[in-house]
């Protein structure tokens, strides 16, 4: 597969499981009520934020795949099975739990205390959590697989199983049995969902050609390089701990000094913000097969500016109307003053979109240390704005302290990128020399981004105007793109497949 194959089915994929994660989550609060589906927030959040913690194992996994070169197939065959007996062992771990744990350890677990209201269903919901976790491993375990031997496109389209299966489920099976859905049927679905997504990736791997290799591996060596593996794993997932940090902290800020009300705020602008960038990094994890060749990586990078510069901003100003269309109609139930707050974190989530390739650069590359020095920097740094700034100017402070540590971010990556990979001369000026249309672009986005952060978000009408005008103007200019040629030809090789 080409690289805009994988970067493009990456794109299409994360639209898609947002979506539809939106819509599944929208029917599983109307299915089992807000307490019902509080219990399946706090389960998932016990059980998933393992499942987080293993993710650095398995991006390690396909950077070493990725490494290894094209005739090395016992180093291929041996980084395969390493990564099997992982997987294998935390499996079993999470299996020996789950078949262990006693019902009042799992509701104390889940609920701080027992409760006779629930007791048996959670603790039965909470050992099906834990059996998801299994299969979820061998999940990232397949898809590793594929990434590492540069089928990206393919890992993106595998990854859609699940959700579409687990709506279908929250779909039917309500309906065939009596009862409504409970927490403890919602987790079976999620099981079963999962399950065919890891027969799916199974099958794939199966008919996939592989090279073969007749010779025999150590297994002295083989588990002697776990450790080095799971070291490199850890130090990436300590990045990632610090980014979780940070987050709880400024809701803490927030409540304290405002009030609960405006975490609420907070945290539906931060999680609109975060799925809008998501939308990108899944298309951009495909940079991870180009760190092995520092001149294509390069190459590759100039031209993917060019593509997702104005994209990149058309997509935010979008959402940004949509969430101003929820707020005037009461839709959303949050203030208009987080109208504000994402206009302050617009800009910095658009400057990191935009470095972001640069980012899976620097994984590819093994720069492990310094990612992990950058994130606690990060979190040092929008800890001390945020608490300095929120009770002087409420919850516009926590936005500028996330949009300060943001740029920091985008900064520092683009320093070591070139400090590694040698200087591109600006993202701005790469996108200027190649396309005329980015100066027009630039200063209709600045025009309209002042002109909505002067008016108050009061004026809805007014404000509304302006930010529809902004958007008809820049997707004016989308046409002229090089990225629109682009996927409308895809689009049309994929219909004339059909």
């Amino acid at each position: 597969m080409s690289f805009f194959d994988n970067s493009f089915w990456g794109a299409v994929s994360a639209v898609l499981r947002m979506s539809l994660s939106v819509f599944t989550t929208i029917l599983a609060i109307r299915l089992l009520g807000d307490e019902g589906y509080g219990y399946v927030v706090l389960i998932s959040t016990v059980t998933m934020l393992w499942v987080m913690l293993n993710n650095g194992f398995y991006t390690v996994l396909v950077r070493r795949i990725i490494f290894i070169c094209a005739d090395d197939i016992s180093a291929l065959r041996e980084m395969i099975l390493l990564g099997l007996v992982y997987t294998g062992l935390s499996a079993l771990i999470f299996l020996f739990i789950a078949l262990t744990s006693e019902n009042e350890l799992m509701e104390k677990v889940i609920l701080g205390s027992s409760s006779n209201k629930t007791s048996g269903e959670l603790s039965i919901a909470f050992k099906y959590a834990l059996t998801l976790i299994v299969a979820r491993l061998f999940v990232l375990y397949s898809l590793a697989l594929f990434e590492g031997v540069g089928r990206f496109s393919t890992a993106a389209k595998i990854q859609l199983t699940s959700p579409v299966i687990l709506l279908l489920g929250l779909l039917i099976m309500p309906q065939l049995l009596e009862g409504g859905l409970t927490v403890k049927m919602y987790f079976q679905i999620f099981l079963a969902s999962l399950v065919c997504e890891l027969l799916v990736s199974t099958t794939m791997l199966l008919i996939s050609e592989w090279p073969a290799d007749t010779g025999k591996t150590s297994v002295s060596r083989m588990v002697g390089r776990l450790p080095e593996l799971i070291g490199e794993s850890i130090r990436l997932q300590l990045s990632n701990i610090f980014s979780m940090f940070v987050d709880p902290l400024n809701k803490l800020v927030i409540n304290h000094f405002i009030g609960v009300s405006q975490v609420t705020s907070y945290e539906l602008v931060s999680k609109i913000i975060i799925a809008v960038r998501g939308v990108f990094s899944a298309a951009f994890r495909a940079f991870l097969q180009l760190a092995p060749d520092k001149t294509l990586a390069s190459v590759q990078y100039k031209k993917v500016i060019i593509y997702i510069f104005l994209p990149s901003i058309i997509l935010h100003m979008v959402v940004f109307l949509l969430f101003l269309y929820g707020i005037n109609s009461g839709a959303l139930g949050v203030s208009h003053q987080s109208v504000q707050l994402m206009l302050v974190m617009l800009i910095p989530s658009i400057a990191i979109v935009l470095v972001a390739p640069l980012y899976s650069l620097l994984i590819g590359a093994g720069d492990y240390k310094y990612i992990l020095v950058l994130h606690a920097r990060l979190a040092v740094l929008n800890s001390i704005v945020s608490v300095l700034l929120v009770p002087l100017i409420g919850i516009i402070g926590a936005g500028i302290g996330v949009s300060v540590a943001t740029i920091y971010n985008g900064f520092s990556v683009y320093r070591r990128f070139e400090m590694k990979y040698g200087k591109l001369g600006g993202v701005f000026n790469l996108v200027k020399r190649s396309d005329n249309n980015a100066v027009v672009v630039f200063t209709i986005f600045i025009i309209t981004w002042l002109a909505l952060l002067l008016i108050p978000p009061e004026d809805s009408y007014l404000y509304f105007c302006i930010a529809s005008l902004g958007v008809l103007l820049l997707f004016w200019r989308l046409w002229r793109e090089p990225l629109t040629s682009g996927v409308l030809r895809k689009i049309n090789i994929l219909g004339s497949k059909l």
